[in-house]
Parts: C-alpha cells; structure tokens; sequence
C-alpha cells in the first residue's frame, strides 16, 4: 500500500480518540497502529465525498502527532507518521488509484527534507497510475467487481465474516455505533450551549 517494509504491525488501537484541549475538537481514528520501529499509521474508511477531506486530513495528522510528543521530548523524537485513507469515491477526481501527498519547497520541490509526514488516498474507482497486486486486490474488493483477491482480501474477508457470524460481537459492534452517535450528540450540544450568548450579551446588550 505505502510500499515500504514494515516487520510487524503493532497491536491494533480502533477508534482510538484524541482531545488535544477541552475545547479543541477531538479525532476518534479508526484504526491507530504502530510498526515497531516507531512508525505510526492512522487508517481511515471514507465513505462520504465531503469537500473538506485534505483539511480532515490535515487535522489527524497534527493530532497523530500530540499523541507522540510528550512533554520534555525533542521535536526529533516525532516519529515518521502516514494518514491512509480508503475512500469508495475518487476523492480528487482525477482519476488515480492512489493519491499520495507530501509537503514540498514551493521554490525547490525536488530538495525539501522530508518532514516525515505523508497522506494517502486510496481510491477504487481509478484507472490511472500504478499499484501492487495486493492493494488492487483490496480497491476491487472495495469497489465490489467481484475480484477475488490475494491473501489480504481474504484475511479481510475472514474478518468481516467473523464478525457477521458472531451474535455477540455484531451486538458489541452495533452498541459500540450507538454509543458513539450519543457522543456525537452530547459534543454538539456542548458546543451549542457554549457558543450560545450568555444573558445580557449580544444584540441589545
């Protein structure tokens, strides 16, 4: 996918939530993983087309890194950080498999050292630009043309109906859904009630 080793992946921490402030707006990632050797990777299932995606991404990835900085270390100790995004849209509309960005000089876009962020967007709907066998296995999974796929697939598709056979964990899943719309709800609420003029305030005041 990011064509780069990794040995080992690192237990997985899904919906794993950051609030870098009380009034900052918090990340929940879907999936939040290590490589053990100091990586970190945020990925994400992106099923709405919202025009704001780059800046969502933006956000994780600063929030990736207050999660890896803590107080007294260096800002050398950040480790390499990627934010992968699986759409089932193409999110760029041009056509790419896979959309990868990294930040550049404007003036010398070939000599800039690499700040050891990069975001990825995954799309499978594309046509142009080259992918691994594995990865297309995954975006014709995704797009639902009946590719059977590699072993990758099949691990997923292993796990999708593991949790779709079990009883136990589809209720865990579906309380787990619930949960997080109540929690959606009770921030916008807060957020309402703070941004709500006290008495005596505004117009007229």
């Amino acid at each position: 996918m990011l064509e780069i080793p990794v040995e080992r992946i690192e237990p997985v921490a899904p919906q794993f939530s950051i609030s870098p402030t009380e009034d900052a707006k918090s990340v929940r990632f879907d999936a939040y993983v290590g490589d053990g050797s100091g990586r970190v990777f945020d990925v994400e299932m992106q099923r709405s087309n919202a025009p704001d995606l780059m800046r969502r991404a933006r956000y994780y990835q600063s929030s990736m890194d207050i999660a890896q900085l803590k107080r007294g270390m260096r800002y050398g100790d950040l480790p390499d950080s990627h934010a992968v995004f699986f759409c089932t849209f193409d999110p760029f509309g041009r056509g790419l498999r896979r959309y990868t960005y990294r930040r550049a000089c404007a003036e010398d876009s070939g000599g800039e050292p690499w700040d050891g962020t990069q975001f990825v967007f995954l799309n499978p709907h594309g046509t142009d630009g080259e992918v691994n066998v594995e990865l297309q296995g995954v975006l014709d999974y995704l797009s639902g043309n009946g590719n059977d796929g590699g072993g990758l697939v099949q691990n997923i598709k292993g796990a999708v109906n593991a949790v779709l056979s079990d009883d136990r964990r589809r209720r865990e899943f579906v309380m787990f859904e619930l949960k997080l719309m109540d929690a959606r709800e009770e921030a916008g609420s807060k957020r309402g009630h703070r941004e709500r003029p006290r008495r005596g305030q505004g117009k007229g005041a």
